[in-house]
Formats: structure tokens, sequence, C-alpha cells
């Protein structure tokens, strides 16, 4: 019976192969449907109890054999004992422990079909068909009925529970009786053993489709809620951080253009200055927003050319150097003896890349602090990391940090200055070359960020 048990979970697992659930989903899905077998056949484990007692109390059996059938009962609420505490047991399993607890579950709830097909049998055997066993007969197939009412969420289970119940009599009336009555019980259990056996395939074949096909939704409808929130998010942040520089670049503008104000060379130069640099910052947000919708609609091509790694990361660093400074920020670059090593890529997007992981090294950097860059080559591949001695990435945001609109910290966010898309347009770009970006980070003590590529 152990080995049949083992069989279990049946078509579930098909069904989730097929559908591409992660181990998460799948225990998910697994968990709420024990649950509900659980609760479904609690109610017939009570019900076995009681028909043996009244079988009992209509039976000589209990005079017959005392033992048997006080033994019997007793198991039979020893097994309704066990069924309350893997009821309570049920919410602490884990992906690693739930095979264990089905295979427990399925024992108990099988030991209630063998409690009654052992009395059933019995009494078949000691007394022939008479009044008293044909009312166990018909106390069996409202048992099957039952077991396949309540047991089809686990096929096999509900398949062993039908011939433990309905196999047995009619084994034992061809065996011990003989005449037209006998033929027509076991044609008869037979009809019906085949009837609740269609049932049960089928109604586990549904159960399993609406519940899988179901909590796909609840996870497809919590992941559109989570990017309906996320571009809320984006937008908020997005309206703070376009009227900022906007209103720096009016207000220097304005008091350029005043008529009452006579301003010194040194003053003009330094309103020019805020009007430039609040423009080239407007000209970043602008472009991230415009890349992002150039992702979203599948319209990212790539201009690739022969790339000279070392030389387009220097001119990163040039481009950056000024926000660096604003930041109080040094730069350091280790290119590892690598050479003037190459790549076939897009120049502008790579730039990009290297810009977006420095821009954010550079800003949550210690004042003072050093970013460095390091080139490493690896067999045929190449890898560029940034480093910044920050506060680091918390554990919990991990598996965000390349989403869309995803921010680690809206409040400093709004602080440092950004969109939010710098990354995961970077994880685009890298992926479109073929290559692979990571990050390694520790809380409190910085952030590594680094992509692979291919090298001619």
């Amino acid at each position: 019976m152990m080995a049949l048990i083992k069989l279990i979970p049946d078509c579930r697992e098909q069904m989730m192969t097929e559908m591409d659930m992660d181990k998460d989903m799948i225990h998910s899905v697994n968990l709420e449907a024990d649950k509900d077998y659980v609760s479904r056949t609690l109610t017939g484990s009570i019900i076995i109890f009681l028909l043996l007692i009244i079988a009992g109390s209509i039976s000589n059996i209990s005079v017959d054999s005392p033992l048997l059938f006080y033994t019997i009962v007793f198991c039979s609420f020893i097994s309704i004992v066990l069924h309350f505490f893997l009821l309570k047991t049920i919410s602490c399993q884990t992906s690693k422990t739930i095979k264990r607890w089905e295979i427990y579950f399925s024992m108990v709830a099988l030991s209630t079909a063998i409690y009654w097909g052992v009395f059933s049998s019995w009494n078949l055997i000691q007394y022939g068909i008479s009044d008293v066993t044909l009312v166990y007969l018909l106390f069996s197939v409202g048992i099957g009925s039952g077991a396949a009412a309540s047991n089809f969420i686990w096929k096999k289970v509900a398949q062993l529970y039908l011939v433990i119940i309905l196999l047995p009599p009619i084994v034992i009336l061809m065996a011990v009786e003989e005449g037209n009555i006998v033929w027509a019980l076991s044609a008869s259990f037979v009809i019906y053993f085949l009837f609740l056996y269609i049932q049960v395939v089928r109604a586990n074949n549904e159960y399993w489709k609406a519940l899988i096909n179901t909590k796909q939704l609840l996870i497809q409808a919590e992941e559109l809620e989570k990017a309906s929130r996320a571009k809320s998010e984006f937008l908020s942040v997005m309206s703070h951080e376009l009227r900022t520089p906007l209103t720096s670049i009016k207000g220097a503008l304005g008091l350029l253009s005043s008529d009452e104000l006579d301003l010194s060379p040194e003053e003009v130069k330094k309103m020019l200055n805020v009007a430039y640099e609040n423009t080239n910052h407007l000209t970043f947000l602008v472009n991230d927003i415009l890349d992002f919708e150039k992702l979203e609609s599948g319209k990212t091509y790539l201009n690739k050319e022969i790339v000279q790694l070392p030389e387009l990361i220097r001119h990163a660093i040039q481009v950056n150097q000024g926000y660096a400074e604003k930041y109080k920020v040094g730069f350091l670059f280790n290119d590892n003896n690598c050479g003037n090593i190459k790549v076939n890529a897009d120049r502008n997007r790579l730039l990009q890349v290297i810009s977006n992981l420095l821009s954010n090294a550079i800003k949550y950097s210690p004042q003072g602090d050093i970013v460095e860059v390091q080139l490493s080559c690896i067999g045929e591949k190449v890898r560029v990391t940034v480093i910044d001695n920050g506060k680091g990435v918390p554990i919990n945001f991990y598996q965000n940090i390349f989403n869309r609109f995803s921010q680690a910290d809206s409040a400093d966010t709004r602080e440092k200055g950004g969109t939010g898309l710098g990354l995961a347009i970077s994880k685009e770009i890298i992926e479109q070359h073929n290559g692979y970006i990571g990050f390694d980070s520790e809380e409190g003590k910085g952030t590594r960020f680094y992509f692979e590529l291919a090298t001619l």
C-alpha cells in the first residue's frame, strides 16, 4: 500500500509543470488543496466510526468476536484523533515537509476504509447473506459514495478507498455464497465501482484545473496591482524630479532676464551654470523615460561595432566627473592588466549602462569616498564591476532591484534624484547583448554591480 500511496500527488504535478509554476506557487496550491481535503474527509471518518457502533449494535459480532469488534472501534477512534492532529499541523508544513505529511495523512484516511472493510468482510464470512449483512452492504455503498465525494482531491487515495470498501464484499460473496442473488449483488457492486471510479477521475481533473487556474489568476491580479502601484509611485517621483530642475532653470533665467537686477559677471556665470546643470539633469530624466517607452514597446535596436572597453570606461568616468564632484566623490579605475580588450556592442548603449552604474554608486557613496571600477578578464568573457561603499541594498529588495518602477527607498530617491528606471534599462541592454548583469551587496558595507560580455 505504501508504494501506491507514494504515487500521490497524481495529475496535479503534470498540470503544474505544464503551466510553468514556480516552487512557491506549487507549495501554495498544494497547501490549499490539502487543507480542503482534510476538512472534507474529517466528516467521513466520524461517520464511519458511528456506522461501526450502529452496525455492532445490530450484529452478533460484538458478542461472538468482542476483541475484534472493540479493537476496530478503538482504532477508528484513534484515526479520528490523528485526523484532528494532522489538521492542526497542515499549516506548519513547508515545501520540503508537505510530501511526507501527505503520505501520513493518506495512511490515516485509508485506515478508516480498512476498518470498515475488515468489519463488513468478517460479518459476511461469519454470517453469509442475511438481513443484517445486507444492511452492511448498503452502508458500504453509502461509504463508497462519500469516499468519491470527499477523497477525489487525491485520486490515487480515492481509488484505493473504493477498492478497500467495495472489492472485499464481491470476492467474499462469490467465494462463500452461491445463487443468482450473489451474481446480482456482485454485478451491482462492480457497476457501482466503475461509476464511482469515473466520477473520481473527472472530479479530480476538474478540481485541479480550477484550483490552479484560480491561483494563477489571483497571482496575475496581484502582479497587475503591484505594477499599478509602482507606476503611481513612479509618476509621483517623476512629478517631483521634473519640477525641480525646471524650477531651477526658470529661476536662473528669470534672474538673468530681469532689468531690475544688476548682476556681476560672476553672478551671471553662476546663474548660467545652474541652468546648464539642471538642463543636463532634465535631459537625463527625459532620456530615461524615452528609453523606458522603447523597452515597453520593444523598439530598442542595437547598432553594434567594435568597442575598446577600457577607453569606454574612462570616457564614462569623464562624463560623470562633474556629477561626482557635486557629491565630493572620486574615481579609481583598475583594469587588472586586461589590456585593450574589445567587445562587439552598441557603444552608446554600453556607455549608458556604465554611466547608470556610476551615477548610482556616486549617489549612495559617502562624501569623500571613492567609487572603484574594475575590469576583469574571465576566459572568453570580460566583467565590468562598479563598487561603492554606501549603505548597500536591503535584503528584502534583492528580487525587485532590476524591476521597472522599483525603488528601495522612495524618500531617499527623492532626496538623491532619479527615475528608478536606470537598472531596469541597464538589464535590458546587457541582455540584448547576450550578457549578464548582477550585484552583490551587504547593508551598511556597500554594493558591487557588475555585468559580463563576450570578448572578441
